[in-house]
């Protein structure tokens, strides 16, 4: 988000909440509505454009203030560490497999000739996983897929593999065999409270019903 804002205030420091809205278009964020960083962008804007000065952080914060990042500057300058900087001696690189299909039955997993493979450290399957149910709300996420299980979107890890090279990760996660039977897929909430939708989860589609009550506090 930050190099597109970038990217769009180096052409235009007079930008509207729409031409914001369309430089950031290809940033999905499911932890957002948007706004705030909508609103940093304008700010951004404005700050370049009458050539303010960043205030400094304030030494107490209160509600409604704007609080300053400790590591807004290392993110920027792109000077971070962060774990996939870091290099020790003797480490291994892995690189998940994943389902192609939002919605589909895994017919076959075969990992035989990407562990075959005289590079291949290890492959792991849901078979390696002790505990392989998790969730924020409810334990209904698979840490991985295997045969027999319907996948629930694109991205469902089927296989990890690892090795000692890295550039042969790409290499040994092709010779992970996958076969699937495609299913039709549910895309929206809408849909899936239908009668006749595809179940998500054997329990079904709703994971949970809760009455609310308005009034007076």
């Amino acid at each position: 988000m930050i190099i597109s804002a970038k990217s769009l205030l180096d052409m235009n420091l007079n930008p509207t909440r729409a031409d914001v809205k369309q430089a950031i278009r290809g940033n999905l964020c499911r932890c957002t509505g948007y706004k705030k960083i909508e609103d940093a962008i304008l700010m951004a804007a404005e700050f370049f454009r009458e050539k303010k000065q960043v205030p400094p952080a304030p030494k107490t914060l209160h509600m409604d203030e704007h609080a300053k990042r400790i590591d807004a500057a290392e993110k920027v300058n792109g000077t971070g560490i962060f774990a996939d900087d870091i290099i020790v001696d003797g480490m291994l690189y892995a690189r998940c497999v994943y389902s192609r299909y939002p919605r589909a039955h895994i017919d076959r997993i075969d990992v035989t000739r990407a562990a075959a493979h005289p590079d291949c450290v290890k492959v792991l399957t849901k078979a390696d996983v002790p505990c392989n149910k998790i969730g924020h709300i409810k334990q209904d996420w698979d840490v991985m897929m295997g045969e027999g299980d319907i996948t629930r979107y694109v991205g469902n890890v089927l296989a990890v593999i690892a090795t000692d090279k890295k550039e042969k990760l790409n290499e040994i996660a092709a010779l992970v065999e996958v076969d699937y039977t495609e299913l039709p897929a549910v895309t929206n909430p809408f849909d899936a409270l239908r009668g006749d939708a595809p179940l998500i989860h054997p329990d079904g589609n709703v994971m949970s019903r809760a009455n609310l009550v308005r009034g007076n506090p």
